[in-house]
């Protein structure tokens, strides 16, 4: 069995990190943790049956670098749980709220389960919550897939994906949709690595397709933090298909600082960090996203301070927890890490008024 074999087979629900990724062999330890994450995102994704990454800033949280804004709307608070859909409720009662989104993904093991991602929608229609779809560009196994897609190959597959989303929660204004998400990386099959182009030509594909369909889809072009194995801004497809820039970001001590602080101002000022991600999008006048984030330890509380008030200082449209310890362990509503999920809860609990909304 191939690596990618290993990733997506579901046999007794996820098979061990420790066997079988691609190229385990020869990657970085950092490499490897997002490897494993990701491809958890994608296995999660990938059947039809439940499974279940910046010079220094200043110290204080309400400095922490963000650019003023007039008349800013809150972030939507979003929060993923892989397909486990009592985790949602159970969230928001440890929160004391409800959230605005849940992060989903629909599945990606060939064309045709990208093309149909009816079990998915079934799925998230039990609870009545907007749905933050992340829809793979390529399936996983196909390493042709990027060109083809480049060509308009599989348009009628990215169409008959979009009437399926399209009809989901008919009365939501806008139906946020990621794709390629984290392609300056090389654990996906759409990496932008060597094909930039292929990849800009896919998006673009893709969401021609998609708004083809209905001019309710809004479209997020999303960055992994941290060292990139192309540079981002040649893999952007254009202001024309772009509508929200988003950037995914983790913080581990396994990989990082210790220290929250120092932690901090890495993820601030470090090669693609949260600096390089708000200044990108405000030169293109786009709003922004933060489709996942995390934490890990229970002396984060800084962290969440100054990450609290980096949404709050950007144009930041959606930010969505990764409360779960499927490739990433950063479960807080169940107690793991008590400190910093009470941060969690002082932080982002109260529902803040969204002005225009």
């Amino acid at each position: 069995m191939s690596g990618w074999d290993r990733v997506l087979a579901r046999e007794a629900g996820l098979l061990p990190w420790a066997e079988g990724l691609r190229r385990e062999g020869t990657m970085t330890d950092a490499e490897r943790d997002t490897t494993r994450r990701q491809a958890i995102g994608l296995a999660l994704a990938g059947a039809a049956a439940p499974l279940r990454s910046a010079g220094s800033q200043p110290r204080s949280p309400d400095a922490a670098g963000g650019r003023a804004t007039t008349d800013k709307k809150p972030p939507l608070l979003g929060v993923f749980v892989g397909n486990t859909l009592e985790d949602v409720p159970a969230f928001e009662q440890w929160l004391g709220r409800e959230v605005d989104g849940v992060l989903g993904f629909t599945g990606g093991t060939g064309w045709a389960e990208i093309g149909d991602p009816g079990w998915f929608i079934e799925l998230w229609s039990r609870i009545d919550r907007p749905v933050f779809w992340s829809v793979p560009l390529v399936p996983a196994r196909d390493r042709r897939a990027l060109d083809d897609a480049a060509n308009g190959i599989h348009n009628a597959v990215y169409k008959r994906a979009a009437r399926k989303l399209a009809a989901f929660r008919p009365q939501d204004d806008r139906v946020f949709i990621r794709t390629g998400w984290e392609f300056n990386g090389d654990w996906f099959p759409w990496s932008a690595a060597g094909r930039e182009r292929a990849f800009v030509n896919a998006f673009r594909q893709f969401v021609d397709s998609f708004r083809s369909v209905s001019n309710r889809f809004r479209f997020e072009w999303n960055v992994n933090m941290g060292a990139s194995k192309t540079d981002p801004e040649r893999c952007y497809p254009g202001d024309a298909h772009v509508d929200v820039v988003g950037m995914d970001f983790y913080w581990h001590l396994q990989y990082t600082s210790p220290d929250p602080l120092e932690a901090w101002d890495k993820m601030l000022s470090g090669d693609h960090g949260l600096r390089w991600h708000q200044d990108f999008a405000a030169g293109r006048g786009k709003p922004t996203a933060y489709s996942e984030w995390g934490v890990t330890t229970d002396n984060a509380e800084p962290i969440l301070e100054r990450v609290k008030a980096w949404f709050d200082d950007h144009d930041v449209l959606y930010q969505t927890y990764w409360d779960s310890n499927a490739g990433f362990p950063g479960k807080l509503s169940r107690g793991s890490f008590a400190g910093t999920g009470s941060a969690y809860v002082r932080l982002f609990s109260q529902r803040e008024p969204r002005r225009g909304a």
